[in-house]
């Protein structure tokens, strides 16, 4: 399946990645990221070479699975839905003497593989929001009774590992009734989720509504005065950050690298230059008449701020 093919289906439903971002769980996307994308007020984001990294690697993945356990692996094309429950698994693992895991768009096996890469080390077993992923699978084929998540760790110490994950069925059923919730209350209304970010909020609210005044309760009257103190702690080691920069930047005058024996302690280098066209002071030099730039001008919203008034 090709990623427009990819983008088209995940519209009708809730995906094994995004269900842990419906649950507040998700490092890289939130709630009202999801809204947006089923109701089409989000933009399709474009491949980054993380992602190209992941999709690339994913055979590479399995077939290290394989070689690990000598279990056999397939690939499932077909769309899984409970409800707006949705996904794509992997692949199947392939049960002993079969070829393949599954028959005629049937799931034939008890098993599926999710294919993982990661730059940074899981001390703590498989992240949350991974393990709602391989739930949120296991939950669209009563087959699934196990996922085996191998990811292979791409950071300095390069290793390949395996976590074998029970089905837990009192999860998935509460899971599933989160992504009815969901769909019912936000996107069949055309609701939005209460925002979970500062980013949330940006996307929500893009300006104010002049003289509208918010009474604020005593919790959130506390909250402005933590921040207020917590933005002049910050200022403060920022001018101590400040300082002692200036120390080192002394100290490596003209050169460019500072260092302590064996020890590279900084560097103060140029980036490559570069060149930028100044278009404005291109069109500016060719006296353009007053009605050609009345119709390239455009009125931008201002930018909204936040500032803090307590001290």
């Amino acid at each position: 399946m090709d990623r427009q093919e990819w983008l088209k289906r995940r519209k009708v439903g809730i995906g094994g990645s995004e269900v842990s971002a419906i649950l507040g769980i998700n490092p890289w996307m939130t709630a009202l990221d999801v809204y947006n994308d089923k109701v089409g007020a989000g933009r399709d984001e474009p491949e980054n070479e993380s992602m190209r990294i992941g999709t690339a690697l994913e055979q590479f993945v399995a077939d290290r699975f394989t070689q690990e356990t000598g279990r056999k692996t397939s690939r499932f094309n077909r769309l899984l839905q409970v409800g707006h429950s949705i996904g794509n698994v992997d692949r199947l693992v392939v049960p002993d003497g079969a070829k393949l895991g599954s028959f005629q768009n049937e799931v034939r096996t008890d098993e599926l593989l999710e294919c993982k890469t990661s730059s940074k080390e899981w001390p703590d077993g498989v992240p949350a929001h991974y393990l709602s992923q391989v739930q949120h699978y296991m939950g669209l084929d009563p087959a699934f009774k196990r996922a085996t998540v191998a990811v292979l760790f791409l950071g300095f110490d390069k290793r390949f590992q395996t976590y074998l994950v029970e089905r837990d069925d009192a999860l998935i059923r509460s899971m599933q009734d989160a992504v009815e919730a969901f769909w019912t209350d936000h996107v069949e209304k055309r609701v939005p989720p209460p925002p979970q970010t500062e980013e949330d909020c940006r996307k929500l609210w893009l300006a104010h509504e002049p003289g509208k005044i918010v009474e604020a309760d005593e919790k959130l009257a506390d909250t402005a005065r933590q921040l207020a103190a917590l933005t002049a702690e910050i200022k403060a080691r920022e001018e101590e950050a400040k300082e002692l920069r200036g120390m080192l930047m002394a100290a490596i005058g003209d050169g460019d690298t500072l260092v302590f024996g064996s020890e590279k302690l900084c560097t103060w280098k140029n980036n490559k230059p570069s060149n930028k066209v100044n278009w404005e002071a291109l069109a500016t030099s060719l006296n353009p008449a007053d009605e050609l730039v009345q119709q390239f001008t455009e009125t931008k919203p201002g930018a909204r701020i936040f500032r803090l008034a307590v001290k």
